[in-house]
């Protein structure tokens, strides 16, 4: 459908949001003989209302419809009463207030009426601003397509850098894995030195050990020889001393 607003500008409302759509459903409601049945409705959003009711025994009420304009003081009639036994139609309501549905039974002295209604009010959704709408998701479609482009260059670019320092840091890594097999073979040449070098002291310790065994059997030795040669001294001595009384007491 397509509606005109004050100034004769085209407003086109192309389809219902039916998520928003507010159903009102009675069975069997009394209006009483003298007696009129009242239902308000509130009206968030531009709208359509649809009305379908009949009444039982296809006796007449008498039906209208008033509407209340957030915007204005005073209420507008936009079904003038008229006496009917059902009604089936849609009612375009381009703003927001209160609409409210009048069942009169006030013509009637004798008897009541048994009424059956469904109403059903549906937001209109403004092509406008669904317009308005699909341009900002469209702009932030591009926006995000930009931002991954440039993301996907920068992605490029990191991974060229990356394969980069992964090759130098393989070179390096390749150069510290020869350092390290040269140092461990250094390392192995120097222990099998050092190994060689503690076999030689044990041995030369051994020879020590041997050699200080003979040089304490030759300090034994010697002192043993030192204390004879005393002790031959000494007899000696002795004899040097002997020898004259012996000539002497020989010549007598």
């Amino acid at each position: 459908d397509t509606e005109y607003d004050e100034d004769g500008a085209a407003e086109e409302f192309v389809e219902l949001d039916l998520d928003k759509t507010l159903t009102w459903t009675g069975n069997a409601v009394i209006v009483q003989r003298g007696t009129v049945f009242r239902m308000p409705l509130l009206v968030p959003y531009p709208s359509v209302l649809a009305i379908q009711f009949e009444v039982e025994g296809g006796y007449d009420i008498e039906f209208s419809l008033t509407f209340k304009d957030d915007h204005e003081q005073d209420s507008s009639v936009l079904v003038e009463p008229v006496r009917v036994s059902d009604r089936e139609g849609q009612l375009d309501i381009d703003t927001t207030g209160v609409c409210e549905i009048i069942w009169s039974n006030e013509h009637s002295w004798i008897s009541s009426k048994t009424l059956s209604y469904q109403l059903q009010l549906a937001p209109k959704l403004d092509v406008r601003w669904r317009k308005r709408q699909l341009a900002a998701l469209t702009a932030a479609t591009d926006f995000r397509m930009l931002a991954a482009v440039e993301m996907a260059e920068k992605v490029e670019e990191d991974l060229r850098s990356l394969k980069t320092r992964t090759a130098d840091l393989q070179q390096s890594a390749s150069g510290a894995k020869e350092r390290t097999a040269s140092a461990h073979a250094k390392h192995e040449r120097y222990l099998s030195h050092v190994r060689r070098l503690e076999e030689e002291v044990a041995a030369a310790k051994q020879h020590a050990d041997a050699a200080a065994q003979e040089l304490k059997a030759a300090h034994a030795a010697e002192a043993a020889a030192h204390r004879s040669l005393v002790a031959l001294q000494r007899v000696r001595q002795i004899d040097d001393g002997l020898t004259p009384v012996l000539s002497q007491t020989l010549e007598h």
